[in-house]
């Protein structure tokens, strides 16, 4: 379904469940006849099962944008390997929650999420059991394929998470040589604004580049429709996010969705100055996304009451200007400091 050569999508959702595909590993390269008498059938047929299901979970997203209310990485990239993290037990052929060790939070947290995606994991299989004290996931299309997501998962410390996200079973084979894939350089955040942006915002974009990279926060592309990641330490800092069709570029944090946060960020942002900033650039109301005004969100931030925060992208600001540039940055400094010395879960 997914052509290399597309370059034009119905909209941006689409573009980045497009890119999200195309950063698989096909099959020539990751399910090699090598690989096959290397492992043992039951992983090599688990491990085709996984990529099958990945690619038919991206379809069902390419052509269903309308009826599922989440973007490609927020289940591939994050919830399904929240949940893989979270199963307990070694069954191979589906995931087991003991929600029996879990607290009124986390308990919500994980019902929220499988709500989300329950037309979603009718669509491509998936069957959820939801007893008193665990939750059972297992896939009726695709009985096997949650061996190779545990065994690509168990590599990550060895590896990077990368490997997960690609579907490079090549991993699982250590002890055989693997053809090459020629790798692709993909451009930096600087080079794709310069096709868009005016000199004023390519200006200000690259002085906050140019803070980041000195701060060891370079932007990484998420390929996503736009969005860069700018992370410390594997944790989340901000994103960056580049719109063509608008000629524009926006920065956003969404910890301010996470009220709890401010019980430390209280003690480090007491400059009039960007208190204001960021009271300023708040999202609220809620925006458009279901998941989004489905929730109560008032929050208290920095001693101000708002009624409703976005729980998408708390706080959004497009096209900043210089000073606005400096306001980021303390920010940004602010939010690296936190990681360094309290540590982010």
């Amino acid at each position: 379904m997914f052509d290399k050569n597309q370059t034009e999508f119905p909209s941006e959702k689409h573009e980045a469940i497009w890119k999200t595909a195309m950063n698989y590993l096909p099959e020539d390269i990751t399910l090699t006849d090598e690989m096959k008498a290397f492992m043992d059938p039951d992983l090599f047929e688990s491990c085709k099962q996984m990529r099958t299901f990945v690619m038919f979970a991206l379809e069902k997203m390419y052509e269903g944008t309308e009826v599922y209310d989440f973007m490609p990485y927020h289940f591939l990239y994050q919830s399904l390997v929240d949940l893989i993290d979270k199963s307990e037990d070694d069954v191979s052929d589906g995931l087991i929650l003991n929600k029996s060790k879990w607290s009124k939070q986390v308990t919500k947290r994980y019902d929220e999420m499988l709500k989300r995606y329950a037309v979603f994991f009718v669509d491509t299989g998936m069957k959820v059991t939801d007893d008193s004290d665990k939750i059972t996931i297992t896939n009726t299309l695709y009985p096997k394929m949650f061996r190779a997501m545990k065994e690509l998962r168990s590599k990550k410390a060895k590896h990077g998470g990368e490997i997960f996200f690609k579907c490079d079973f090549r991993k699982l084979c250590d002890g055989i040589k693997h053809k090459k894939q020629t790798p692709v350089k993909s451009p930096g955040i600087i080079e794709v604004a310069k096709g868009f942006l005016s000199a004023e915002n390519l200006a200000s974009l690259t002085e906050l580049n140019d803070f980041l990279v000195a701060n060891k926060m370079t932007p990484r592309d998420t390929k996503a429709g736009g969005t860069w990641a700018v992370r410390h330490k594997n944790n989340a800092v901000c994103h960056i996010r580049l719109k063509e069709a608008e000629k524009s570029w926006t920065v956003s944090f969404g910890h301010f969705t996470k009220e709890e946060w401010f019980v430390d960020y209280d003690k480090y942002i007491t400059d009039d100055g960007l208190i204001n900033f960021i009271w300023s650039n708040i999202q609220s109301p809620l925006c458009t996304d279901r998941d989004c005004w489905s929730k109560n969100n008032k929050m208290t931030i920095l001693g101000k009451n708002f009624d409703a925060v976005c729980y998408c992208v708390g706080f959004r600001i497009i096209n900043p200007n210089d000073d606005e540039i400096n306001y980021l940055k303390k920010l940004i400094l602010i939010i690296k400091g936190y990681i360094i010395n309290l540590g982010v879960k």
